[in-house]
């Protein structure tokens, strides 16, 4: 959203971004942007607007075009859905599937909302304190977690499948990355920690095929 600068109509924004990357014409980058403002389902007499006359799934959707518009293989978006409610979640979430099969492109997809990471990516890296303790694929990972940071995760979030289960907070602050610890950078808030754990930097297993675990005890642990 920051991208869009609050001076600037939006869609002369979007169209300055396509003249400096793909060197079209102004009349060439006007209708890129209004097809792409199609493809992101933006009425097209909304491109005269100002950012504060768009709403934050507007804001979302325009900024989404302007990706697109350098034809792009890779799509980072981090956190796409911040401050927006549910049902226009849905509609951003739904839409970035829809691109990426359109266009055949790929989405990194950064956020800590775990049900949205479910729903919308086949792959998942579970970070903590800068550094990744789990991966593997979404389903699996989810189904039957490694380490105990993503255990803990998981253990934030409602489980639908049983909603009766008493949500968990995990104990403790994140690290100062500035003065990291010299062992695992979870161990002062694990219930497992041992004291490998607060002295060596632990290893990641490969667990199975394509799911991996930064723990010492990745192979011991039980889903």
């Amino acid at each position: 959203m920051n991208a869009l600068n609050p001076v600037y109509r939006v869609g002369a924004t979007l169209t300055s971004v396509a003249k400096f990357k793909e060197r079209l014409s102004t009349d060439e980058a006007e209708r890129l942007v209004r097809k792409l403002y199609g493809l992101v389902g933006m009425d097209i007499s909304r491109m005269n607007n100002y950012p504060h006359q768009y709403s934050g799934g507007m804001k979302q959707r325009a900024v989404i075009a302007m990706s697109l518009i350098c034809n792009p293989s890779l799509i980072i978006a981090d956190e796409p859905t911040t401050a927006l409610d549910v049902v226009v979640q849905d509609q951003i979430l739904k839409m970035l599937k829809k691109l990426q099969k359109d266009f055949d492109i790929s989405v990194i997809l950064i956020s800590h909302d775990v049900g949205i990471i479910g729903q919308i990516c086949e792959q998942v890296a579970v970070m903590y304190a800068g550094q990744i303790f789990e991966t593997g694929p979404t389903r699996e990972l989810f189904s039957t977690p490694n380490n105990p940071y993503t255990r803990a995760l998981l253990q934030c979030f409602p489980d639908f499948n049983n909603p009766k289960t008493k949500l968990k907070g995990i104990p403790g602050e994140p690290p100062d990355l500035r003065m990291t610890p010299p062992g695992c950078r979870f161990a002062p808030r694990c219930s497992y920690t041992q004291k490998i754990c607060n002295e060596h930097i632990p290893p990641f297993y490969e667990i199975k095929s394509g799911h991996s675990s930064l723990c010492h005890f990745a192979k011991s642990q039980k889903p």
